[in-house]
């Protein structure tokens, strides 16, 4: 483990940049299932809908902070800033585009779960609000890949924690104060998020370009083989994202027909309190995408495998930690959301079949922060593509609607898409074929 000192150095801020990014949408949820269940399950679907969108930012982003790592590697300052800058622009003008886009078929997106009339209005209350604000989450997301490309992990860390900490208040001031329902906790995001933005564009000015406002501005002009550059490496990471929330909302759609309003409350919820086991390995998961892409960057390919090697090894001792509350005593987690006994039931259910299969994921991660760090981002979308859309979404629907096991069926069907994106992605990286253009 002789890389653990640089490895928690660029881990501990992103798994605590995690923390208060799971507690946010934990406060999210509590606030808003004190309003009813119609109101969880209406934020869970919105939730999942705003998640297809917002994913569509790594398009960009997922390029530039493999890029932007090899830059720092190669010591080639002016791609550093060439790249940096083109990265943000191009962001902001394709988030801008959702916007508009998103708004426009806004009814069409949401009558994909055919929702009941009154389910309707609360998720539509919910995502025109986000949605407006597509251009800031997609700069925001390039901004913080930019930033930690260099090695930077605190600076994000210290910004969007804030702003988590902004939305936090935000939602008991909206929600519990002013009464505005389910509309205050988008405004609550949507203005933490403009917040964050606006202080990580001075980030990056103070950190990349010596505190000159102009310089940023100067590098906004886009460069046909940058801007190249960032879409071949972000379309095949933008399909592995897109992937995951579009089965999402396809899953939760599942869910609502195989188990109602009690159904989709309990997966919501359960889906937030998962998130948490995430926490750690998308923390290592980073830092190897950071350490691996400045490595291969100067050239050196065996430290960059050694780096992925300790990463699973870390990865261990996440699972083991989250083993007796999410296994054996469930129960006790959803107490926070004053669930009804029908939702914990179904909740319970839902975090032991999903745990069982999250024994492989720390190889899943550590493989993908590897392959996004050289830029190859083909085989883990592959891998993603196919346990999401064709397994985890085939399975759910077959064994819910042609067998007795409803949502267990579903549950099932999540956890065989894990193992099965494991298999795949370990095969990818056991060819070694990732490293070979830096050897």
């Amino acid at each position: 483990m002789k890389h653990l000192k640089i490895i928690t150095k660029l881990g501990i801020p992103l798994v605590l940049g995690s923390v208060l990014q799971i507690l946010m949408n934990t406060m999210d949820m509590m606030f808003v299932s004190r309003l009813g269940t119609s109101y969880a399950a209406a934020s869970a679907m919105g939730t999942s809908i705003a998640g297809v969108v917002f994913v569509f930012s790594m398009l960009i982003s997922a390029g530039a902070i493999a890029l932007v790592s090899q830059k720092i590697g190669s010591k080639d300052e002016e791609g550093v800033l060439n790249y940096s800058g083109n990265a943000v622009f191009l962001s902001f003008l394709i988030g801008l585009c959702f916007s508009v886009i998103s708004l426009i078929w806004i009814d069409k997106i949401i009558n994909i779960y055919d929702p009941k009339p009154e389910l309707m209005s609360l998720i539509k209350d919910y995502v025109s609000i986000l949605f407006i604000f597509n251009f800031v989450v997609f700069m925001n997301s390039t901004l913080r890949n930019v930033v930690q490309g260099t090695g930077d992990t605190k600076g994000p860390l210290y910004i969007f924690g804030a702003a988590n900490l902004i939305n936090i208040l935000l939602d008991y001031i909206f929600i519990m104060k002013l009464d505005y329902g389910i509309k205050g906790a988008a405004l609550a995001t949507v203005i933490s998020q403009t917040i964050a933005c606006i202080f990580m564009l001075r980030r990056i000015t103070n950190h990349i370009y010596q505190g000159k406002w102009i310089l940023l501005i100067k590098s906004f002009k886009l460069k046909l083989n940058i801007v190249k550059d960032l879409l071949r490496i972000g379309i095949w990471a933008c399909i592995q994202s897109v992937a995951r929330p579009i089965t999402g909302m396809i899953m939760m759609g599942i869910v609502y027909k195989a188990g109602s309003e009690l159904g989709s409350a309990a997966f919501g919820i359960g889906l937030t309190l998962i998130n948490y086991f995430f926490i750690m390995l998308t923390g290592l998961s980073g830092a190897i995408t950071i350490l691996v892409g400045q490595k291969v960057g100067g050239g050196y390919v065996s430290e960059a495998k050694e780096i992925v090697k300790e990463g699973i090894k870390l990865s261990w001792i996440n699972f083991i930690i989250f083993l007796i509350p999410f296994f054996i005593f469930p129960e006790i987690l959803f107490i926070p959301f004053q669930a009804s006994p029908e939702v914990v039931v179904i909740g319970k259910a839902y975090l032991r079949w999903i745990y069982a299969s999250l024994i492989v994921v720390g190889y899943t991660f550590m493989y993908r922060g590897a392959f996004s760090g050289t830029g190859q981002t083909y085989p883990p979308m592959l891998a993603a593509l196919f346990s999401n859309v064709v397994i985890k979404v085939g399975f759910a629907y077959g064994l819910a609607t042609y067998t007795t096991l409803g949502l267990n069926g579903v549950w099932i069907a999540i956890g065989l898409s894990v193992i099965v994106e494991f298999v795949m992605i370990h095969g990818f990286y056991r060819k070694d074929t990732l490293y070979k253009s830096f050897i």
